[in-house]
């Protein structure tokens, strides 16, 4: 029988230590009234561009996101598509870039904020962009986010992720695994100054688990169906900071710095 444990390393900054003895809080549905109202805005706007990607039998997918900032989300399609897109905003100079390599291996898609025309671009300009993106829940997906400042919802439940990689500078982060991942993912998140909440995380069955927090706050709920062992590296600065262990589940403590525990 394979043994559940976790090589914990936790440093630089306030973080506690919780054990749930109950199962975490379901987040779907404030998550799904968050996405509704989102909508509801996004719907207002008059500048949508929209792409249905074909599947033509790919077996993974690179997934590249660029984004200045606004509300962004992440989720499994239930087409037979790779990929479908519908990303609006709200004026001509935020119209987002969508370029996808099929002749890479593996192919790439690749969405971004136009770059020439950022730097003029305020935050308040940004808050009713809305991207919403599907991806094929029969591909193995490497992801990778840049946000400045944004509101995201990344429901990874029903993908294969291998690999992850997320920069977000502020705004909400909120990651989501309600099911166990097939794949055995490399996760990093740096998030600077954003809120970030993880959700289910040992349903990620990662191999490696890298968070690095600013000044933001974050609770990391470490729930769910994993099985073996992974390396978890936690470093924090100044912001409060939680991490909710399974009761059931093993953890070795390597390096521990706390100013408050």
């Amino acid at each position: 029988m394979k043994s559940t444990r976790f090589l914990m390393m936790l440093c630089l900054g306030l973080a506690f230590l919780i054990n749930c003895r109950e199962r975490p809080r379901e987040p779907r549905e404030s998550s799904e009234r968050r996405y509704d109202r989102r909508e509801r805005q996004a719907s207002s706007l008059e500048q949508r561009l929209t792409q249905e990607i074909a599947f033509t039998g790919q077996t993974a997918l690179v997934l590249d996101v660029e984004y200045t900032g606004g509300n962004l989300d992440l989720e499994a399609s239930d087409k037979d598509l790779l990929a479908e897109l519908d990303l609006a905003y709200d004026r001509d100079e935020l119209r987002p870039e969508i370029n996808f390599d099929s002749t890479s291996s593996p192919p790439v898609l690749q969405i971004r904020t136009p770059h020439d025309r950022r730097e003029n671009i305020s935050l308040d300009d940004l808050r009713t962009n809305h991207w919403r993106i599907k991806v094929s829940r029969k591909v193995a997906l490497e992801c990778e986010l840049d946000a400045g400042a944004a509101d995201a919802w990344l429901n990874f439940t029903g993908l294969q992720l291998e690999d992850l990689n997320l920069n977000v500078g502020a705004g909400e982060l909120e990651l989501e695994f309600r099911e166990r991942n097939t794949a055995k993912p490399r996760m990093r998140i740096n998030a600077g100054a954003a809120t970030v909440t993880g959700h289910g995380l040992c349903n990620a069955n990662f191999e490696v688990f890298k968070f690095a927090g600013g000044a933001g706050k974050s609770e990391l709920f470490f729930d769910g169906d994993y099985e073996g062992e992974g390396h978890v590296e936690l470093k924090y600065g100044v912001g409060l900071n939680t991490v909710r262990l399974a009761k059931n589940l093993g953890v070795k403590i390597r390096k521990l710095f706390f100013s408050g525990l």
